[in-house]
Parts: C-alpha cells; structure tokens; sequence
C-alpha cells in the first residue's frame, strides 16, 4: 500500500495562515484523488493540542515542536520522520541526504514566494536566513521543488 505523506507544520501554530490553508487543502485534495489502496498521512509537529487533519487517514506526531523541528530541520537532523513519499507545502520539510536511484523515498518542498531574496526588509532576519538556507537545502536534497508560477520558476532560476 502507497502512503503520501504531508508535513503539516502549522496546525498547533500557525505562522502564515494563507500557507496553513493551503496545506491543508492540499490534503484533502490528496484524499479526494488518491488511487485506490493509497493513504494520506499527516506529519505533524509534537505539542500542543492533538490536531484534527481532515483527509488524512493517519497523523504521525513528532516528538519536536515546531520551532524545534525547525531548528533540526534546518540543519539535517530528520531522525523519527521516515520515508515513503513525503510533500511539503512549504520549505518547512525534512531534507537530507538520501539514496535517489536505490531507495523509494522521494521529498518534494514547495517555495510561496521570493520575499527572502526580493524583498527581505519585509521579513525578519531570522526569517530571512532560515527561508534562505532551507532552499539551499531543498535545491540540494529535495527530489523535486515546487512553485506556484512559471514567473517565479524563472526569477528563481535566475538565483543560480
């Protein structure tokens, strides 16, 4: 049996509620589309409150919350998350090194926007270098990276 699995990090705490939506959407899209013998698990942050993932069939809890996760994750550090098929619906996602041509497990990362490298007066510093060095991890380590448009497919092209 197939498991995508999607990294809902902003379900206890949200931090930008258009991408926490958009997260959540994408998993009830899955669930409504997923082929038959296909299930969706969330993987989401430990504390807080138990979420409810409507459109997933199971949650995997991690034992970090989420600023810690962030942290971890930042740095490579993806022990308790697993394989399988993971997406992230933002840069908020577990990459590091694996095996592309023998191992199964494929990490998809999704970029909203530029702001880090357009506009970075907009965010805070903090902000600005994580976004920063998490798409440098993902354009390392991320079998694929998505983007909403094509104009920004291009712009970020461009950074090389």
């Amino acid at each position: 049996m197939a498991v995508l699995r999607v990294v809902l990090d902003q379900v206890n705490d949200v931090v930008d509620a258009d991408q926490a939506e958009a997260a959540r959407s994408l998993v009830l899209g899955l669930a409504a589309t997923a082929p038959q013998k296909c299930t969706i698990e969330a993987i989401v942050p430990g504390g807080g409150t138990e979420p409810v993932v409507d459109g997933a069939d199971t949650l995997h809890r991690l034992t970090l919350a989420r600023r810690e996760l962030g942290a971890a994750w930042q740095l490579g550090v993806v022990a308790g998350v697993g394989g399988g098929m993971i997406h992230a619906p933002t840069l908020f996602a577990p990459l590091a090194k694996h095996d592309r041509a023998n191992d199964y497990d494929q990490t998809v990362a999704t970029v909203w926007d530029l702001r880090a490298w357009t506009a970075p007066e907009q965010l805070s510093r903090a902000s600005v270098l994580w976004q920063r060095s998490m798409l440098k991890r993902a354009v390392k380590h991320a079998d694929a990276v998505v983007v909403p448009t094509h104009a920004m497919a291009e712009e970020l092209a461009g950074f090389g």
